[in-house]
C-alpha cells in the first residue's frame, strides 16, 4: 500500500509534550528532513510539507516557506511543497510567486474573518487559476499561537464557511483539516451535500469532477484519533471519495497513526480500494499526481 500524507508541518519533531532526541551534530531541521525522507522510502509515501513550521526547541509557529522550497526541490520524489499564506497580511499576488517557485498548494489558518469573506476571494481566484489546492485549518484551535493576531479565532475557521468558497470556486480543490475538529457532523454534511450538488448540477464536459471539490483530512491529535473512529463518520456520513489521510504529528508517530486508521477501516469493512483512496489516491487526484 502507498501513502500520501497531506498534512505535515516543516520541522515538526517535538509536539504535545513528546520529546525527540536530536543526534549530536545535527540541527533539528536537518534531522527532520533526514527522518522524513527515510520514512517516505520505508512506507512508499509522499508527504505534503507546509511552510507553517516550528522553531527548534520551541513550539512557536513561523514562516518556513524558504526551507520547504529547498527541501522539496531536493526531494521531489517524496516531498510536495505547500506554502503557508496569511490571508490578512499577505497580498494575493504572493500566490503567483509560489506557483513560479514550484509549490503545489497553500496552507491557511488563523484568519481575522470567516473563510468566506469576500476580502479573501482574490487569493482563492488565483489558487483556482493555478490549480493550487488549499489546505484550510478547520475547527477549534484552542491554543495560544494565534493570540498575537487580533481576531484570529476558531469561529472564523468553522468548516461551514467553506460552503460558499466551494460553490463560488468550483474548480478549486479545498481540503478542510481535521474533519472540522469539534464540528465533525458539519464537515461530513458539507462534503456529502456538495458532492451531491456537483453530481446533480455539473456535467463532465465542464471539466469539473462530479465528486465535488471539498475534502477533509483526518489528521490531528489523540482526541481526533479517538473521536472520529468512535463517531463512525467515515463512509456512513462522509463519502470515502471526500476523505484524505494526513498526520499533523511528529514522525515518531507515523506508523502508530497509520495502524490506528488501518484498524478502524478494517472494523468498518472498508475494501482495499477504499482504503487506497483515503491513504493515497484521493490526494494524488487533488494534487494532479499520477499513481
Amino acid at each position: 500500500m502507498h501513502y500520501f500524507d497531506v498534512h505535515q508541518h516543516y520541522n515538526l519533531m517535538e509536539y504535545r509534550g513528546r520529546k525527540v532526541e536530536i543526534p549530536s551534530g545535527l540541527k533539528q531541521s536537518e534531522y527532520f528532513e533526514k527522518e522524513l525522507v527515510k520514512t517516505c522510502k520505508e512506507h512508499e509515501s509522499m508527504v505534503a510539507v507546509n511552510g507553517l513550521g516550528v522553531c527548534d526547541n520551541e513550539m512557536i509557529p513561523m514562516d518556513m516557506n524558504d526551507e520547504v522550497e529547498r527541501f522539496f526541490k531536493n526531494n521531489e520524489e517524496y516531498i510536495v511543497g505547500i506554502a503557508y499564506v496569511d490571508l490578512d497580511w499577505d497580498t494575493p499576488k504572493i500566490i503567483d510567486s509560489f506557483y513560479k517557485r514550484g509549490f503545489k498548494g497553500i496552507k491557511v489558518i488563523w484568519t481575522k474573518k470567516p473563510y468566506d469573506s469576500k476580502e479573501y476571494y482574490e487569493f482563492y481566484k488565483r489558487c483556482e487559476y493555478f490549480q493550487f489546492p488549499i489546505l484550510f485549518h478547520t475547527g477549534i484551535e484552542g491554543i495560544p499561537f494565534g493570540n498575537w493576531k487580533d481576531g484570529a479565532i476558531s469561529f472564523n475557521m468553522n468548516p461551514a464557511w467553506l460552503e460558499a468558497v466551494a460553490f463560488d470556486f468550483p474548480k478549486l480543490n479545498i481540503i478542510g483539516a481535521h474533519l472540522g475538529y469539534g464540528y465533525y457532523p458539519v464537515a461530513c454534511a458539507l462534503a456529502k451535500s456538495i458532492k451531491i450538488g456537483f453530481t446533480d448540477a455539473v456535467s463532465e464536459k465542464d471539466g469539473i469532477e462530479k465528486r465535488g471539490n471539498l475534502f477533509f483530512d483526518i489528521s490531528g491529535s489523540d482526541i481526533l484519533l479517538r473521536e472520529v473512529p468512535e463517531g463512525g463518520y467515515i463512509k456512513r456520513d462522509i463519502p470515502v471519495s471526500q476523505v484524505i489521510w494526513g498526520s499533523d504529528e511528529p514522525l515518531t508517530r507515523y506508523e502508530e497513526i497509520v495502524n490506528i486508521w488501518k484498524d478502524h477501516f478494517s472494523k468498518i469493512n472498508l475494501s482495499k480500494e477504499e482504503q487506497d483512496k483515503i491513504f493515497y489516491k484521493n490526494a494524488c487526484d487533488i494534487f494532479n499526481i499520477k499513481y
